[in-house]
């Protein structure tokens, strides 16, 4: 640990992005990582689940708050290497001629603040976006990658991530390498179905790792010295810290998380694992609800209790049960259908693209997997 960590726990400024930054697309591996963002707009704390909606985007201008981490001191402007040595010297009371070797042993971690210029976009495998920040006055624009989101904003944004995850295990059951090729859809069907086909696997959809994984992301914000605020001045008011008190923020939806295929209880009802769900699947004595989404003549066959638990037919019966079940909880959180865009081509040759919507099975295809897929 270096022997100034604890005069740099805290980041410095807060700066204007243009005031500390000069490069206009900043380099990979150096301060492109944004870490801690919240977001607000109108003097209100917002997450992504509304800068989503275009026209609450349009209602005004939408600033972030980050922190970065300073390696490299050609990355400032005058002004900004300025700034930063002061307050390097103020905090560690050593005298710096040049900070940039005390850059490249040290972690400076400085807070900055941006006018979003678009819609954050070209999210990568751990749901988080990039940012484009732009100003107004200068014309300079910055990229930034979220690493992590404060707490608050995390909480603000969990319908984002979750139609995120689930829009990528589908793709990652779509693209599964054990699926035979042509059958690759969230609702395939094995050829030994063929005669009364019954979907199969869509408890993989839960099988999201977005628990645990974006929970590590998000920054537990540290109890923190209060520091001046910089003669840039502040736009992005503190926000009161979350120590994730609420059980809520813990869980990113889908709300329940399944391993294995659900097993066919022999002399006992089926509970949903979701917490808080209190749905059963009893086939001996069947409820409407559990009824909802099978056929007539199943429902029938169920009723006439001529079956026993090791019948390929009940068992079928019980999935599609269980699929239902699980597919309410998808639209619980509003995930009711989605869209992509198809390619083709129009008279002339050129390239065009309908956006076709997807509301039921089978309609995901391999020659559409490689397509960008959009939610609806």
């Amino acid at each position: 640990m270096s022997a100034y960590a604890r005069f740099l726990r805290d980041p410095f400024g807060p700066f204007r992005v243009c005031t500390i930054l000069k490069d206009k697309e900043i380099r990979p591996g150096h301060s492109s990582d944004l870490y801690n963002v919240r977001f607000q707009q109108n003097g209100e704390s917002i997450g992504l689940d509304s800068i989503e909606d275009t026209d609450l985007r349009r209602r005004g201008t939408i600033y972030f708050k980050g922190d970065i981490i300073i390696k490299d001191s050609t990355l400032l402007t005058e002004v900004g290497y300025r700034y930063l040595r002061r307050e390097l010297e103020e905090c560690t009371s050593i005298q710096l001629v040049d900070i940039s070797n005390f850059l490249k042993t040290n972690k400076v971690k400085i807070s900055i603040i941006g006018t979003l210029l678009y819609h954050p976009w070209d999210l990568d495998y751990s749901g988080l976006p990039k940012l484009k920040a732009k100003d107004e006055e200068l014309g300079k624009e910055h990229s930034f990658v979220v690493r992590s989101l404060h707490c608050q904003t995390y909480n603000l944004s969990r319908l984002y991530l979750s139609r995120y995850h689930i829009w990528r295990t589908i793709l990652d059951i779509t693209k599964d390498s054990t699926t035979p090729e042509g059958s690759r859809t969230p609702r395939w069907t094995t050829p030994s179905e063929e005669e009364n086909p019954r979907p199969i696997k869509r408890f993989n959809i839960y099988q999201t790792k977005n628990n645990i994984d974006t929970f590590m992301r998000v920054q537990r914000p540290e109890e923190e010295e209060s520091r001046e605020v910089s003669p840039e001045g502040e736009i992005i008011s503190e926000v009161e810290k979350d120590m994730l008190t609420d059980p809520a923020v813990l869980e990113v939806t889908p709300v329940c998380i399944i391993r294995e295929a659900p097993e066919f209880p022999s002399f006992r009802p089926w509970c949903c694992p979701a917490p808080g769900c209190l749905y059963e699947i009893d086939l001996y004595k069947p409820s409407k609800k559990n009824f909802d989404r099978i056929s007539r003549d199943d429902q029938k066959f169920v009723l006439s209790l001529r079956w026993d638990p090791g019948n390929s037919r009940i068992v079928s019966i019980f999935n599609s049960i269980v699929e239902g079940h699980f597919l309410d909880h998808l639209i619980d959180v509003g995930v009711r259908y989605f869209v992509f865009n198809r390619r083709d081509e129009n008279a002339f040759g050129d390239p065009s693209y309908d956006k076709v919507e997807v509301t039921g099975p089978g309609q995901i295809t391999e020659s559409v997997v490689a397509q960008k897929y959009e939610w609806a």
